[in-house]
């Protein structure tokens, strides 16, 4: 599972740092494809079967925004017990991409990931953040794009999607209280190109400055990198 995870957060920065997982079992990824005629009843058989294990198991899925209605009243309908992002103590928990930070879940079924990728502009890093909520297996039903959405960058693709210096440093920010704060200050400390600007300088300095803190806050490192960037643009 760490090397899904992996591929898909160089999705969002190629040059990044995985942060290194710990624990017993990152578990087992199996992933099957389906289509928009059976994908609700795929899901369903798919976490019925899970249910059935002799251990107890708590299970996610994770679904694209809008769709978990229809997820529930399905699972409803065929007696597996299920429950929104208010009601996290079901057996199973039907979530939106959005809604998964701090959970964790034995098994973690993601559904149709290239609808939850084309959601929005932060699609890549909501897909990371779901499959690290998996602790053990991790199940993905899709409709063909799931080796695509993990094929690594071409060169082309790189250079015409480059993501700006400052653009990483805000990506950098949603992950300022996880436990990957060492890889994330690896990468502030990399040499800047020749090219950058002054206030990619500051920016990136100020980063470095604040992680190196005993506790890092990311309200006083928003607070800190926009008082720099504000001297920087009444000087100039």
């Amino acid at each position: 599972m760490a090397g899904v995870a992996e591929q898909i957060l160089r999705r969002v920065d190629p040059d990044i740092e995985a942060p290194r997982f710990v624990g017993d079992g990152l578990g087992e990824v199996h992933h099957m494809k389906s289509d928009p005629d059976s994908v609700v009843a795929d899901v369903v058989q798919l976490v019925g079967h899970i249910l059935e294990q002799s251990r107890p198991v708590s299970v996610g899925v994770i679904t694209p925004l809008g769709t978990e209605t229809e997820l529930l009243a399905a699972l409803d309908a065929a007696g597996l017990p299920a429950g929104g992002a208010d009601h996290v103590s079901h057996p199973v928990t039907v979530l939106p991409p959005h809604a998964v930070r701090g959970l964790e879940f034995t098994h973690l079924v993601v559904v149709r990931p290239g609808e939850i990728v084309d959601e929005d502009s932060d699609g890549y890093k909501r897909l990371y953040i779901a499959v690290t909520r998996c602790c053990e297996f991790l199940e993905v039903v899709h409709y063909g794009e799931w080796e695509e959405l993990l094929r690594p960058y071409t060169r082309e693709e790189l250079r015409a999607s480059a993501m700006s210096n400052v653009e990483r440093l805000l990506w950098m920010l949603n992950f300022i209280d996880r436990e990957d704060r060492c890889s994330v200050l690896a990468m502030a400390r990399r040499p800047l190109p020749s090219d950058a600007e002054p206030d990619e300088e500051v920016a990136f300095a100020a980063l470095v400055a604040i992680l190196e803190t005993a506790e890092p806050k990311r309200s006083m490192l928003i607070q800190y990198v926009e008082e720099r960037l504000s001297e920087i643009s009444e000087s100039g």
